[in-house]
């Protein structure tokens, strides 16, 4: 069981680690927003997601149980999958070419 929750976790971290990068390009490429400014937004929520994250986790496993905090993990992260090429879609211009 250790060694199944190890690999699920590292799994989820390579996941969601090769997603850091594309949300940095996304940024950088909104209409009307300077580059610079635009990760910076993206920086910021992700810092507040490094701070309140574990807190939230803690908070909802504390609350219920551990596997209900990390359910709350995977549902946020089903949500971004599931709204990110909508919000891509409405917040970047159609490559030309």
């Amino acid at each position: 069981m250790p060694t199944a929750a190890l690999l699920g976790f590292s799994l989820m971290g390579l996941g969601a680690a090769n997603m850091v990068p594309i949300f940095f390009v996304a940024a950088s490429r909104l209409p009307g927003v300077a580059p610079a400014e635009a990760i910076a937004r993206v920086a910021r929520f992700a810092y507040l997601g490094l701070l309140l994250g574990p807190v939230l986790i803690g908070g909802v496993a504390h609350l219920a149980s551990l596997r209900a905090g990390l359910a709350v993990v995977a549902l946020t992260m089903g949500w971004i999958a599931l709204a990110g090429p909508r919000s891509a879609r409405r917040y970047l211009p159609a490559r030309k070419g």
